[in-house]
């Protein structure tokens, strides 16, 4: 039986790495409004449903981030953070999306004839708009109005 650091099912080492991402997409879009990546629904749903005002959103991710460091303690008593996959993981994420973003584009312009230009018009929008939108996967909200939010 593998260790717990090496057990591919190890939650904890999963969610140190992921949780990040989501923290920083979550404080970064209140920057980027009324942008929002198309897969996000979580925004839509704090904003649009519960009528959540901008102090109830940051005390809704305080929580979030509370319920994250409380899962990471009890977690910690079963399971080692396994320091080992951290560049592989990168790597591979980094492989994953040139693999299947120059395969999006290919199939964009030699297949379907479109330029990957009208995606959502990410020209003009600053760094901090492109960083934010890349942290979770989808299109721009002006790219996906179809999605009618």
């Amino acid at each position: 039986m593998p260790a717990a650091a090496d057990n591919p099912r190890n939650l904890l080492t999963s969610l140190v790495l992921v949780f990040p991402l989501f923290l920083i997409y979550q404080v970064g879009v209140l920057f980027t409004l009324p942008m929002l990546n198309g897969a996000d629904f979580v925004t839509t749903l704090l904003f649009r449903a519960f009528g959540l005002t901008l102090t109830g959103y940051l005390g809704f991710l305080g929580g979030v981030l509370v319920l994250f460091l409380v899962t990471v303690a009890v977690l910690g008593r079963r399971q080692r953070f396994n320091r080992a996959v951290v560049v592989p993981v990168i790597l591979e994420s980094v492989v994953w999306a040139l693999t299947m973003g120059s395969l999006i584009v290919f199939v964009m312009t030699k297949v379907l004839g479109i330029s990957p230009r009208l995606a959502g018009g990410i020209e003009g929008q600053g760094l901090v708009t492109r960083f934010v939108m890349s942290l979770v996967p989808g299109c721009t909200k002006k790219a996906c109005s179809v999605w009618a939010y």
